[in-house]
């Protein structure tokens, strides 16, 4: 075998090794995405759980809230709980919208129809509160929350 000869067998091994890594590199990629889908929605379903719990748990904020959404006078410390309870969720709502625009949950997994049932059920809570929130939230947030979830 030539030199040349040689040289020509070492550019195709070569190109060969290049197509393989780049096979394997698209390979490591997709399994990384799908161990990222999969973080944000064990996050999400936390954040769910979470919340829900913290509520269910604590007598003294159930109460709370329920005085809040019945019209019942709170105390400045009560009111103060329950805006931050509204406050959490609207936090929560806005990182499920993140990861629903970067394709990391499903629509389905969102779940507009709950959101708005949720935000129905606190009405009286969360509109203030909202009213603050989404002068800082990004404007797809504040437009999927005005148009589908509060409405």
């Amino acid at each position: 075998m030539t030199l040349d000869q040689f040289a020509q067998v070492g550019a195709i091994v070569s190109s060969v090794a290049v197509v393989a890594s780049l096979v394997y590199l698209a390979m490591q990629i997709r399994q990384n995405n799908e161990q990222l889908a999969a973080q944000s929605r064990a996050a999400y379903y936390q954040g769910r759980a979470d919340t829900d719990r913290d509520v269910a748990l604590n007598e003294s904020l159930a109460e709370t809230l329920l005085k809040k959404v019945t019209g019942d006078l709170l105390t400045p410390v009560e009111d103060y709980r329950v805006s931050c309870l509204c406050w959490g969720n609207l936090v929560l709502f806005e990182y499920e919208f993140m990861e629903l625009e970067r394709g990391l949950i499903s629509e389905r997994e969102f779940n507009i129809e709950a959101k708005r049932e949720a935000c129905n059920a606190i009405r009286a809570a969360i509109e203030p509160v909202w009213m603050a929130y989404r002068k800082t939230a990004p404007d797809g947030f504040v437009q999927l929350m005005e148009q589908k979830i509060l409405r």
